[in-house]
């Protein structure tokens, strides 16, 4: 059987592949006049779905019996096209100079997204911050409402150290951001530094038991210098750690652990070191012993010989029970962090990128870990003894319904109190905490928070309450609906509280 291959090189045939050489050729002419243009513009132009988009078309002209590729090897890679592209980064400054740039300021819920300062040479600069708009709207509105002489504010995400909310001031400055200062006696909050120290060097577990006699939130020497294992009462790490139980500290601080490891668990927890930070943080510190403070000095006159004053100071520092160690608001957040990340500390960032008005890149913050600061077992003990101090301790008042709020009860929560009267008689409350979602699926990922308010008593909002509404204003929105069957009143509750907590609305 032959075929009849006139058939296929009819006249009608062949003028139908002229006709579509020619539109084929037509259309290139014109997408490759469409694309110059464009670039003209300064529209930006995805090099490699053009670059496509030509393949596709050369290889349309491609006559039978030619090559594919006639001119030889092209270069690989995407061309660059013409026009007014985004040009590399350059990464022309530094966190420390930015720090200068930027200063201490208040960031307005306006300027959350992005604000400009004026860079050394006198030019505009463009900072594109890490902060969550509705979040830092919600912080400056609490701190404002305080009415206290200071108060501060500061969320940051744990994975990879980006501020989400941070905001603070002072009664009569108009300048400055307290959530930046360093000032802030730590009170019980150095208990978590106490808390590692113990599990680390003197193997202690969150259910390791100690006792004690004296009430819990004092401290005397009679009490301190007894053995751990005398006294009328007796609580577990978790406990003592729960309700802020000093005297145990104290005598963690005089028995368990030396000096030494003390003061290596707080250089860990980066006490006594600057914060590489976009704005200038200043350094918590931590310092053993009387020299170079002569009022602790006369307060300990009366506690015997010098070494014995040594030791209840000692006692002191391991319980918080001392104005002598101070700490920001923004170091406080780390340190709830670095439980939240099993012991993995981030350098904190709150700027994402700055440019100039040439849109040239002259920064772009990148995670930055600082490395495990504890064991993994170390601060799963310490998220142990943090949630115990909201469920059953200093917390369980503000948190009273976490076991049956709609976004609560989903949560995992772990904080720790502090209050302790400063120099001039004026109360720091303090509340750093972690939060995480309790269940499996969840794209949310953790937080940590730090609050501090300073009142002589005429205060409009706690630390703890401050929290609380922060973090239910960044899971609001943002965990997934229950699993269980009908929408019930919790997810009823759970919207209003959410809606409650964002920028207008007052609960």
């Amino acid at each position: 059987m032959s075929l009849d291959w006139s058939f296929f090189s009819s006249p009608a045939r062949r003028r139908r592949r002229r006709l579509r050489w020619t539109g084929a050729a037509l259309a290139a002419v014109l997408a490759g006049a469409a694309t110059v243009w464009l670039a003209g513009l300064g529209w930006g132009v995805d090099e490699s779905r053009t670059e496509s988009r030509l393949e596709s078309w050369r290889r349309l002209l491609i006559l039978p019996g030619r090559s594919a590729d006639p001119g030889g090897p092209r270069p690989s890679g995407p061309r660059r096209l013409v026009g007014r592209l985004d040009p590399p980064p350059k990464q022309g400054l530094e966190k420390a100079e930015l720090a200068a740039i930027i200063g201490s300021r208040n960031l307005s819920p306006t300027e959350a997204r992005l604000f400009s300062a004026e860079g050394p040479d006198g030019q505009p600069l463009f900072v594109r911050t890490t902060l969550d708009p509705e979040l830092q709207a919600l912080a400056c509105r609490l701190v404002e409402d305080s009415k206290a002489l200071k108060t501060a504010l500061v969320v940051l995400d744990p994975r990879d150290g980006r501020v989400l909310a941070l905001a603070g001031a002072s009664a009569g400055q108009a300048d400055g951001n307290a959530a930046l200062e360093g000032s802030f006696p730590a009170a019980s909050l150095f208990k978590i530094v106490t808390a590692a120290a113990a599990v680390e060097k003197a193997d202690f577990t969150a259910d390791s038991a100690v006792s004690y006699d004296g009430g819990k939130h004092t401290l005397f020497k009679g009490n301190v210098f007894k053995e751990p294992n005398q006294g009328r009462h007796q609580a577990t790490l978790r406990e003592s750690f729960a309700e802020s139980i000093n005297v145990v500290f104290g005598k963690l601080g005089t028995f368990a652990v030396t000096p030494e490891e003390l003061v290596d668990l707080a250089e860990r927890f980066r006490f006594n070191e600057d914060i590489d930070f976009e704005m200038p943080v200043a350094a918590s510190t931590f310092e053993l012993g009387l020299a170079g403070s002569e009022e602790d000095s006369a307060d300990h006159e009366g506690l015997g010989t010098p070494a014995e004053q040594e030791a209840f100071h000692l006692a002191e520092l391991a319980s918080g029970f001392n104005r002598v160690t101070r700490v920001s608001p923004v170091h406080g957040a780390l340190m709830a962090s670095a439980v939240a990340m099993d012991g993995e500390l981030f350098e904190p960032t709150i700027v994402s990128e700055v440019f100039d008005r040439d849109n040239n890149v002259l920064y772009r913050s990148r995670p930055q870990s600082l490395g495990q600061i504890v064991a993994p077992e170390t601060a799963h003990e310490l998220a142990a003894l943090m949630r115990a101090a909201v469920s059953e301790g200093t917390g369980r008042k503000r948190f009273a319904d976490a076991a049956v709020h709609p976004l609560l009860s989903r949560l995992e929560l772990g904080g720790k109190s502090g209050t302790i009267n400063d120099e001039d008689g004026a109360r720091v409350d303090w509340f750093v905490a972690y939060a995480k979602p309790s269940q499996d699926g969840e794209t949310a990922g953790p937080l940590a928070l730090a609050a501090v308010v300073v009142h002589d008593g005429r205060t409009a909002t706690v630390s703890q309450e401050m929290v609380r509404r922060a973090a239910l204003a960044w899971y609001g929105p943002r965990l997934s609906e229950p699993k269980s069957g009908a929408r019930s009143g919790a997810t009823a509750a759970r919207g209003k509280e959410a809606q409650a907590t964002r920028p207008g609305r007052r609960s």
